[in-house]
């Protein structure tokens, strides 16, 4: 006698012979099923594309970048070079500065030695005042 604990037991382990048979799902023979390949390859299309899309920004984002890097780099040497342009051009009135500072100071020695040589009774040191 078969129990009811028994079937219950083999219909969950799965024996075929109490299982229904499988049917095949039904299909009309002139229409194909839908495997979702067009869905697949639309969508794959589109992801595609905005990958595509994403690049392209992704590359004018980069090309403004870097135009506005080379653009601050030339700004940069034009800064530099004009620096360095006012320092020569200072650097050259320096030097005209102090050469006429020690020309004014040769001559201020030149004249206290003048004035030092009329007082110790050179009358000829006196002759050019």
């Amino acid at each position: 006698m078969i129990s009811l604990v028994t079937v219950s037991a083999l219909m969950l382990l799965g024996n075929p012979g109490l299982q229904d048979p499988a049917r095949p799902p039904a299909q009309d023979p002139v229409v194909e099923q839908d495997t979702g390949d067009d869905e697949t390859h639309r969508l794959n299309a589109r992801v595609l594309t905005q990958l595509e899309g994403a690049d392209a920004i992704e590359a004018q984002g980069r090309a403004a970048y870097d135009a506005a890097v080379a653009e601050r780099e030339a700004r940069i040497a034009e800064i530099e070079a004009e620096a360095a342009r006012e320092r020569a051009a200072y650097e050259t009135r320096m030097a005209e500065y102090r050469a006429e500072v020690a020309a004014a100071e040769a001559r201020q020695a030149r004249w206290r030695d003048q004035v030092a040589a009329c007082e110790r009774g050179n009358r000829a040191a006196c002759a050019g005042n």
